[in-house]
């Protein structure tokens, strides 16, 4: 199993005390950072970005039941777009956004589908690759947030062209 980058990541995921750290996954841009890539929005002072993640069920039911953190319906404001509402549960201090499904943009516009639920998520992804060893918990690959990350927002754009950077550079 791999060593990611970012231990200061698995170290906040890993104090929410999961019931089931093998049923969560960090993702987005969150995964990216887990794995060293340094997007560029990190690079202003002023940034701080949320650790994004999908958990299954009984996880969720954690965080609602043990936390006291609830479900809501939020405008996420992005500097390019219109408002989108999205419904997530949002840590009280902001930090972590946590959700029942991931969202591929490009299989939506195909299939009209684009939510992709744990039972299928965690089956693309391979515990050899993917499964940090020392928390039990999960990182989307590479190939998996540039899937969710095909939108027109610059910041998904800026994201994709770092994710393939690190890769073949390695920085």
């Amino acid at each position: 199993m791999p060593q990611f980058a970012r231990r200061d990541i698995f170290d906040k995921v890993s104090n929410l005390n999961f019931p089931h750290p093998e049923g969560v996954m960090i993702t987005h841009g969150s995964a990216l950072r887990a794995r060293g890539v340094i997007v560029e929005r990190d690079k202003d002072p002023r940034y701080k970005p949320d650790i994004d993640l999908v958990v299954t069920k009984p996880n969720m039911d954690h965080i609602v039941k043990n936390l006291g953190w609830s479900a809501t319906r939020q405008l996420k404001y992005y500097a390019e777009d219109l408002p989108e509402n999205i419904r997530c549960i949002v840590s009280p201090d902001g930090e972590f956004d946590v959700f029942s499904h991931d969202f591929m943009p490009k299989l939506f516009e195909q299939t009209g589908r684009g939510r992709v639920y744990p039972e299928v998520l965690f089956a693309l992804h391979d515990s050899k690759w993917d499964q940090d060893d020392e928390t039990g918990i999960y990182v989307a690959s590479f190939d998996f947030v540039e899937l969710t990350k095909q939108t027109t927002r610059a910041k998904d754009i800026s994201d994709i062209q770092r994710s393939m950077q690190f890769q073949m550079q390695q920085y």
